[in-house]
């Protein structure tokens, strides 16, 4: 490629990108625009594009890029995630008794590096700028207070924990303590149809480091998982995760480099065990929530061995981000391919294809913003609502009306998804009964007495 090539190709950069940031697009011309950044990332593979094409990922899937960039440095051992809100970060940086750095970057601004020097020390703040400025930010307080520890020193230290029991004389532990170290915990999530072998105690969190360390001792005898490999008719780039509990379980993020769009509504990993046997195992789909409620997005998870296993590593990832998972549903691979790459088509296969296997407590599914009509058909006062309440609709003609749910819309109008009940016109409902029926409650509504007295009446 020579140098007015290379002009020109970086120019057709600087122009796709301002689009993509400064122009309202249809959703078709962003994702031609994005699958003509990433035609050029494959096009571009010298030395002298890297320092380039990092950031113009950085544009269009900086969740990605920031996590490949923290991975290319020696620090990524101390790596604790990308994060746009401030109050998560803090909360991800402090939980950790080891010195670490994370990457903060709202919505329309630049990049911060936050890094803790010391346990209980106040966290040092770069200004903002892109990886390169905030990187060198980065190594001029590693020289001043060596507080982070190089990934060959983590492996040291980790290496020489290992070896640590062996030189200890075994002690042989009363029966009764055995049993209490292993006794299983409960949880409060709540099992939906799983099978007699499937445990309904599913833990409530992940389980402790040490159940981690004995899980993981044969797969760090594995071989290394590779860089990409093949997702049905995509190419998938595999991820290395920066908490050590993931990398001991060997859970990879998964990336389509010819389909970032799906990062806007799905995350994609793989547990890697067997990387042949994935696909003949269940695929998992789990509902992301924030600490209020709210969706967030799909978590695709694929080659987990079981549900109890797809839970805990479902909430291993998303605890990175100081979110939880709603519920956990299965599915085979084949259904899953069809639908995964839009969202629309993701939450219809969630909801009517896919297996419910495990379920928060008071779970509601989720329906997308699009499909409904929000202008409510019957006016009467609602109780208050909070972003767990649930919307009532009724489906009929092939729209899905609101008949109980003005209040919780009122909470937010920007929500991706919300958690609904959904009644059917087919099952005799009508708008003059169900007008009755909330005649006949006391004001202001409930939506679940709303819910049971209108199925009460169906059943009668």
């Amino acid at each position: 490629m020579n140098a007015l090539e290379k002009a020109l190709i970086i120019k057709e950069l600087h122009h796709l990108t301002d689009n993509l940031e400064h122009r309202a697009l249809s959703f078709y011309e962003i994702a031609s625009s994005k699958k003509r950044i990433h035609d050029i990332f494959a096009l571009c593979d010298e030395a002298i594009f890297q320092k380039q094409i990092l950031a113009y990922k950085a544009q269009i899937s900086p969740n990605a890029a920031a996590y490949a960039f923290a991975g290319s440095t020696p620090f990524s051992q101390s790596f604790r995630g990308y994060f746009s809100a401030e109050q998560a970060l803090e909360e991800a940086l402090y939980a950790e008794p080891e010195s670490g750095w994370a990457f903060l970057h709202p919505q329309h601004e630049g990049w911060q590096i936050w890094l803790i020097p010391a346990p209980g020390r106040t966290a040092l703040i770069s200004g903002w700028g892109n990886f390169e400025q905030c990187y060198a930010w980065l190594l001029e307080q590693q020289k001043r207070y060596a507080c982070l520890l190089s990934n060959a020193e983590f492996q040291e230290r980790t290496a020489a924990l290992n070896a640590a029991p062996a030189q200890l004389p075994e002690v042989p532990l009363p029966l009764a303590a055995a049993s209490a170290d292993f006794s299983p915990q409960p949880g409060s999530g709540s099992p939906v149809h799983a099978a007699p072998s499937r445990s309904p105690d599913l833990p409530e969190r992940p389980e402790p480091a040490l159940d981690y360390n004995a899980a993981a001792a044969p797969d760090q005898r594995a071989a290394p998982a590779p860089e990409f490999m093949q997702l049905g008719q995509w190419a998938a780039q595999l991820h290395a995760l920066p908490q050590p509990e993931a990398r001991q379980q060997r859970l990879y993020a998964l990336e389509l480099p010819d389909a970032p769009e799906i990062s806007q509504h799905a995350d994609l990993l793989l547990h890697y065990a067997e990387l042949q046997d994935w696909q003949n195992r269940p695929a998992y789909i789990a509902e992301q929530v924030n600490s209020q409620g709210r969706f967030i997005k799909h978590l695709i998870l694929l080659g987990a061995l079981d549900p109890m296993q797809a839970v805990r590593l479902s909430r291993l990832f998303s605890s990175q981000f100081q979110h939880d998972i709603a519920a956990l549903k299965e599915i085979g691979w084949e259904q899953l391919s069809a639908c995964f790459m839009h969202a629309d088509t993701l939450f219809k296969c969630s909801n009517e294809q896919a297996a419910a296997v495990w379920q928060a407590e008071g779970y509601h599914p989720f329906i997308p913003a699009s499909f409904i009509h929000t202008q409510k058909f019957i006016q009467f006062a609602e109780r208050q609502a909070s972003c767990r309440t649930p919307l009532l609709l009724l489906e009929e003609r092939q729209k899905i009306r609101v008949i109980h749910g003005e209040s919780r819309l009122a909470l937010s109008r920007t929500e991706q998804a919300y958690p609904h009940l959904l009644l059917h016109r087919r099952h005799g409902l009508s708008w003059q009964m169900i007008q009755s029926i909330i005649a006949g409650l006391a004001q202001p509504v409930d939506v679940l007495e709303l819910y049971e007295a209108i199925q009460q009446h169906i059943s009668n």
